[in-house]
């Protein structure tokens, strides 16, 4: 299915990669990385959305599957990255159709940047990215998920370690995940995607966000679940948002 965006944010902004040498950050790559997230809070503060009708297929990366928990309380998109490099900050919508008439869930300001775009999806990987939209689908809706073929801002994703998770416990619909960042680089607007499976479906998902995760460091995050929170395989993922 085609996808593209409608020109909605910021002009893009490329950042270079800056290498760290003997653990020590220069100043040159810290204000790259202020850079970024500034980019990317400035994106927030506008709509995003992701058009099918003047849509280009992504010439690598696809969103290839939707699934919708709660008749819609929480959106999982599939999203793969058939080629050898890193990709992120693809714009991504989601929402259905009813009667004739799309309803994007995800094209509002002052949304969390990684609410509508995509963090790092490494190569020959797919991503589970969770929505969380507070609200039911009509009854016959038909939900979809389009994916941008342009990053926005435009950044150079070199590969990185990333990120260690582990689902500690259960508390509730609850689950309480740790992080910790195995990289130097510190990590902004960091989300976390929790999805549970059971006989090869996802039945519950939920997503939460660190501010900021320095390098090396752990913290422990507290994530709310749609649907299935107690059966199945619990699994956690927290791609990378700065990658020099």
């Amino acid at each position: 299915m085609a996808r593209s965006v409608r020109a909605l944010a910021p002009a893009a902004l490329v950042i270079a990669a800056a290498g760290l040498l003997a653990g020590c950050t220069s100043t040159q790559t810290e204000a790259a990385r202020e850079r970024i997230n500034n980019a990317r809070i400035l994106a927030s503060q506008l709509i995003t959305r992701v058009d099918m009708a003047t849509a280009e297929n992504p010439p690598v990366t696809s969103a290839t599957r939707v699934t919708v928990l709660d008749r819609g309380e929480a959106f999982v998109v599939s999203v793969v990255n058939s080629g050898p490099k890193p990709v992120s900050n693809l714009p991504l919508s989601i929402g259905y159709y009813s009667h004739g008439k799309a309803d994007y869930l995800n094209a509002r300001v002052g949304l969390p940047y990684f609410a509508s775009h995509t963090a790092e999806i490494r190569g020959r990987s797919t991503l589970q990215w969770v929505y969380s939209t507070g609200t039911r689908l009509p009854s016959g809706a038909r939900p979809f998920a389009y994916l941008g073929s342009r990053a926005d801002p435009a950044v150079s994703v070199p590969p990185t370690a990333g990120l260690s998770t582990r689902p500690l416990r259960r508390e509730g619909s609850q689950w309480l995940v740790q992080v910790t960042n195995l990289t130097s680089i510190p990590q902004y607007q960091l989300p976390i995607y929790l999805y549970v499976r059971e006989d090869g479906r996802i039945v519950g998902a939920g997503v939460s966000s660190l501010a900021d995760l320095s390098g090396g460091a752990t913290s422990t995050v507290r994530v709310a679940v749609i649907g299935a929170a107690s059966v199945g395989n619990v699994s956690v993922e927290a791609p990378a948002t700065i990658y020099n």
